[in-house]
């Protein structure tokens, strides 16, 4: 069993409210979940409105599989975030 473990921070710079932040996020999220069927939530910086850091995991019984579902996440959120990507961080266990 092979474990993708994907940690993004995002910027949120036309979020003026946490209640603004929190819609474009979990928007986000559920599309994350919907289209690859992914773990994920919100794990960090929840008291500011312009940052976000999300969490996803992923689970295959194949290690290319996983890198490849990893490399698909990722760049689904790179091309469908509206802020930056500020930082991505991807494990393999």
């Amino acid at each position: 069993m092979f474990i993708a473990s994907i940690r993004l921070e995002l910027s949120i710079p036309h979020a003026n409210s946490l209640k603004a932040k929190r819609m474009v996020v979990s928007s986000l999220l559920d599309r994350v979940r919907h289209r690859f069927g992914a773990a994920v939530a919100e794990v960090g910086e929840q008291d500011l409105w312009q940052r976000s850091v999300i969490g996803i995991a992923l689970v295959s019984g194949e290690n290319t599989h996983v890198r490849e579902m990893a490399d698909r996440v990722v760049g689904f959120v790179e091309a469908n975030w509206e802020g930056e990507v500020c930082h991505i961080e991807v494990e393999i266990l």
